[in-house]
């Protein structure tokens, strides 16, 4: 999957929504202009009735570019989402 990046973000933060039923998710990603590769994470920012699920792709501080630029993602499976809570104990 491709993102074309016309506006740098100030956080150097680029954050994506998947819907939360995808069977594929963002696993790894580069800057197609010199191959860099860029930290994707999963953000954790807590809407339990929100339908996406959302992705940080870091881009580096030292990355300048006066124009447009491409970032492409390699998508993978998506980890089995049955984690268990803990019940509390009173």
């Amino acid at each position: 999957m491709y993102l074309t990046v016309f506006n740098r973000p100030v956080n150097n933060i680029i954050r994506i929504a998947i819907d939360k039923k995808a069977t594929e998710i963002p696993v790894s990603a580069f800057i197609l202009d010199n191959q860099e590769a860029l930290e994707v994470k999963h953000s954790d920012i807590g809407f339990d009735l929100d339908k996406n699920t959302y992705y940080d792709i870091l881009l580096p501080k030292n990355y300048n570019s006066n124009k447009a630029f491409v970032i492409k993602m390699k998508m993978g499976k998506s980890p089995d989402k049955t984690e268990k809570l803990m019940d509390a104990k009173m």
